[in-house]
């Protein structure tokens, strides 16, 4: 048994399900009837609504079981929210991470299963909309889309409750922050007064009251325009009538108001609405800072402008300062001009230096710069190119007329996809030898002249890389044979060309009887030299048209191209793999008593088959010949 696996994003996923509140709370009347409906219209066992705890997969919602939760570790919905897409287990007996499951072996025996993951809002898998079935069963690709949908339904209202929550929680927050912000403005070291839209004192802090005298009652009520000043009432005329913008400084201005002893006060008063929905909702809110004194000191410098020497002289001095900072500007930029000269020599020295070869062409093609890596990599010293046509020097003669073609487009209109990207190509060297490059573009205008410029290296390695890598994906690291995955492209293939040239094909499934006594006898080791053995064996049963492949463990498959005679030449080739297979001989001085049994499946233009049909009629056939007593073959019985 395979338990499954935690998602990268485990402790984030699980404090949204915590968030959620849903775990261990009654069942909803509005799952129950997806739960039904999904029962009903799969026509499965079982349907539920999982959610993935720490430890446990709880049931929301249960159609046709009656447990509200079971272990994680065991549990298929494990392993669906693992991806994002449907999770479908078609027999669950015979698949490798659930035969020996308990849920498997005992009640309520499961074989099938299908499950979509129930996402939360920011993309965290909580569980599963899953069905469960005791039998055996295919799942259509429609059926799919349909769960899905269903899916889809639970989702949303996981994705409500959500919002439910996450809404409250800022409702609170919100409540909290109004009573702390009321506070606050109660303890600002700056003067505050709340204004209605008609301009009456709702409510003063203590520093306002302060500022003019009065006592947070004096004035409540009573309109701004009692304390105003006299000489200020036409300025302010109809402020408060007047088109704002909330949240925005509706009036910043000096102002003077009367104290509590009627004696004048230089105010800097800042206006802004509070609310603007409605001219009968809105209200203001005014700050208040007394510049009294400042005001005082401003009328006293007033009297120092009237010292005209000493401004003249001033100005005089500042105008040396000035001359001297000129001169000193002028100094800085000779100096600038000096330094950009050695810095454009450094970049050329670093160009020139650098690890990646770099070529510079002008608007014609030609070659205006070649650095030592350049040299290195082409095999052109820079006297050979300069001046010559970087088309003639490193691209292939084959594609000449499409670099030729490009390279006059861009002059011509200035634009390019290749500009600034890494784009591989292949390139000469001065020994006419091709071999491909990594390219980075770049151009630069110098008045009306146009210059277009490379950085290149050699990739050859990282080509031969990838060439490794493909094959190792692609192919069995013991025994060297193609691998399932490239077993699936080849059965395909070899399925599509039984209608294209009218002859068959037979697919043979082999399995080594006993070969895990051997493993558990002799030990791993031993039993891979078994198996390699046992594939050279299968290869020279063949012929080089066919394939020979090893899927699993000492599970092998052969397809058989070509025939004329599909049925009398696959049963040739298994019985000489079954006599050959006996016939293995001992390895490191054990002598081998090997058998296999061979499954046969054809398909002709009598009786065609798709590739999935072709594997699964050779692996029914197979057992079947393991059932029959083992090292003999079995032909599926569409072609007995």
């Amino acid at each position: 048994m395979h338990p499954p696996g935690c998602p990268s994003n485990e402790a984030m996923r699980l404090s949204k399900l915590v968030d959620l509140g849903i775990l261990d709370t009654p069942a909803d009347d509005e799952l129950d009837r997806v739960t039904r409906l999904a029962r009903k219209l799969f026509d499965v066992d079982t349907a539920l609504v999982s959610l993935i705890d720490e430890k446990r997969q709880w049931f929301k919602s249960a159609a046709g079981l009656d447990a509200k939760e079971t272990p994680r570790d065991i549990s298929f919905c494990g392993h669906a929210i693992l991806g994002d897409t449907i999770f479908v287990v078609n027999d669950a007996s015979k698949d490798e991470r659930f035969f020996d499951n308990p849920l498997v072996t005992g009640a309520p025996y499961i074989r099938f299963y299908a499950g979509h993951p129930l996402q939360s809002i920011e993309g965290y898998n909580l569980g599963t909309l899953c069905l469960l079935d005791s039998q055996p069963r295919e799942f259509s690709q429609t059926q799919a889309d349909s769960l899905v949908d269903l899916a889809k339904i639970v989702e949303k209202y996981l994705q409500t409750l959500e919002v439910s929550r996450s809404s409250q929680r800022i409702e609170n927050l919100l409540q909290s922050a109004n009573s702390l912000l009321e506070r606050t403005v109660h303890s600002l070291g700056v003067g505050m007064v709340w204004l209605s839209r008609d301009a009456a004192v709702v409510q003063m802090n203590h520093v306002a009251c302060e500022i003019l005298g009065y006592s947070p009652f004096d004035l409540r009520n009573k309109s701004f325009y009692d304390i105003v000043h006299d000489d200020e009432r036409e300025n302010l005329g109809d402020l408060f009538n007047r088109p704002f913008t909330p949240g925005a400084a509706a009036f910043a201005q000096e102002v003077r108001l009367r104290d509590h002893d009627h004696a004048p006060r230089w105010i800097q008063l800042n206006l802004s609405v509070l609310q603007e929905e409605d001219m009968a909702a809105r209200s203001f809110i005014g700050i208040l800072t007394d510049i009294t004194d400042r005001k005082r000191i401003e009328k006293d410098l007033e009297k120092l402008r009237l010292s005209l020497e000493q401004r003249v002289a001033a100005r005089t001095q500042k105008l040396k300062q000035s001359i001297a900072t000129l001169n000193q500007e002028i100094e800085r930029r000779h100096h600038s001009e000096k330094s950009l000269e050695e810095e454009k020599a450094h970049f050329a020295a670093t160009l020139e230096n650098a690890n990646d070869a770099f070529v510079e062409i002008d608007s014609r093609g030609k070659i205006q710069a070649w650095n030592r890596a350049a040299e290195k990599l082409f095999g052109w010293r820079k006297s050979e190119v300069m001046g010559q046509d970087l088309a003639e020097i490193i691209v292939p003669p084959e594609v000449r007329a499409k670099h030729h073609a490009g390279f006059s487009r861009f002059v011509s209109t200035g634009k390019s996809d290749m500009m600034g990207t890494r784009v591989e190509m292949t390139a000469l060297k001065k020994t006419g030898e091709s071999f491909p490059v990594e390219m980075t573009l770049g151009y630069a205008r110098t008045n009306s002249s146009l210059f277009v410029n490379a950085f290149l290296h050699d990739i050859s390695e990282r080509k031969e890389l990838q060439v490794k890598l493909e094959r190792e994906a692609l192919y069995d690291a013991l025994t060297g044979l193609p691998n399932r995955r490239y077993f699936m492209r080849l059965l395909k293939e070899a399925s599509s060309r039984t209608y294209e040239d009218g002859n068959g094909i037979a697919l043979l499934f082999l399995d080594l009887d006993g070969f895990k006594t051997i493993n558990d006898t002799h030990g791993h080791e031993f039993g891979d030299k078994v198996l390699s053995r046992f594939a050279k064996t299968l290869q020279d049963c063949v012929r080089n048209s066919d394939h020979v492949c090893r899927l699993a463990g000492d599970e092998f498959t052969v397809i058989l191209n070509n025939l004329k005679n599909p049925l009398p030449d696959a049963r040739s080739v298994a019985q000489k793999i079954i006599e050959r297979t006996k016939a293995m001989g001992a390895i490191d001085g054990t002598e081998l008593s090997c058998s296999t049994s061979v499954g046969i499946a054809l398909s002709d233009s009598h009786c065609p088959h798709s590739d999935k049909a072709l594997l699964k009629l050779a692996d029914e056939a197979m057992y079947k010949a393991k059932a029959a007593g083992k090292d003999r073959l079995h032909v599926a019985q569409d072609h007995t």
